[in-house]
């Protein structure tokens, strides 16, 4: 009997050793002034960086839940695997994998040519992509899209002025799209829909879209009228067609019976096409594109005006040597 008891009494001796290890292994580790690289033992759930720490992880093949960078740095290595991050001040560079998500709301976060990142809200901050990017769902701040830097699918909350986009694989809009109109710029002079950085989306899903497409600086430097640029800008003299497979480079655009607001500007004016009922007079969807008339000039809509008002003129007068005769 004692020999059965002392068995017992040893392991629960080892038990009790090894809860210490495990519940180290489920605590949040701050990296707080200091310079941390990660051991891999014991094991850290997730890591906060503060008050300009500096924490590398990643050095041999790790994992680790998530990790916070509130001010400082912090580094995952090739051989390092993230779950989820959130960077709100200070820099995180990714070298290795990030297999759920994160958010940049502040700060620089820098995705190298071996980095992955399933996916990516930005909110805020700048992002500097080398790498690949699944989703990347953005409501502001600075995205610079490096080297062969692409996005599988962008997925638009707010603007997409002055952000070099690079290759994008779709372009879709955040559901229900309450914040507004998205003007979407950057045409190229060819009338692409070139993410600044020459490349251009492969498909289009305009489920919850309310975009403006703004011409305003298409083509400028190349034609010195509205009308040559309406001609080149839609493609044929005569037979003006809209077509999203000349702007995004694909015919592969879904989801029109749910878009919300379609707008066209250009310099000098703008014309809704679409107000989420109905498509405007003259314009309809074929399996083209979009056909309409040609938008006219100001300076042509300012003659249609006088002559107008010319004939109406000139009726007024018939009308009262009638009426005096």
């Amino acid at each position: 009997m004692n020999s059965h008891f002392s068995r017992f009494g040893l392991i629960a001796v080892l038990v009790a050793l090894l809860l210490p290890a495990h519940a180290v292994a489920q605590q949040e580790r701050i990296v707080d002034g200091t310079v941390v690289v990660n051991p891999g033992f014991p094991e850290i759930d997730s890591v906060r960086v503060i008050n300009g720490g500096n924490f590398f992880h990643g050095m041999t093949a790790q994992t680790i839940a998530n990790i916070s960078v509130e001010g400082g740095v912090a580094t995952n290595r090739p051989a390092g695997t993230v779950g989820t991050f959130n960077l709100s001040a200070g820099d995180f560079s990714n070298g290795g994998r990030i297999t759920e998500g994160g958010t940049v709301s502040g700060g620089t976060f820098m995705n190298n040519a071996s980095g992955s990142v399933a996916a990516l809200d930005q909110n805020a901050g700048t992002i500097h992509n080398y790498g690949t990017i699944g989703n990347l769902t953005y409501t502001g701040g600075t995205y610079n899209r490096r080297d062969n830097g692409s996005i599988g699918t962008l997925i638009l909350a707010s603007e997409l002025t002055g952000n070099n986009w690079g290759e994008v694989g779709k372009l879709a809009f955040v559901e229900d799209n309450n914040f507004g109109l998205v003007r979407i710029t950057g045409f190229e002079s060819d009338g692409k829909l070139g993410f600044t950085g020459g490349n251009i989306a492969s498909s289009v899903d305009l489920e919850f879209g309310r975009i403006a497409l703004d011409l305003s600086n298409a083509l400028t430097d190349y034609y010195d009228s509205y009308a040559d640029w309406s001609i080149a800008f839609f493609g044929e003299h005569n037979n003006n067609i809209f077509s999203f497979e000349n702007l995004f480079g694909t015919s592969d655009v879904t989801n029109w019976d749910k878009l919300r607001y379609f707008e066209l500007a250009w310099s000098g004016g703008t014309q809704t096409i679409f107000d989420g009922n109905q498509w405007m007079a003259g314009w309809e969807v074929t399996s083209d594109g979009i056909t309409g008339a040609a938008i006219p000039e100001p300076a042509t809509l300012a003659i249609l005006g006088l002559g107008l008002a010319g004939l109406g003129y000139a009726r007024r007068r018939q009308q009262m040597r009638v009426a005096t005769t």
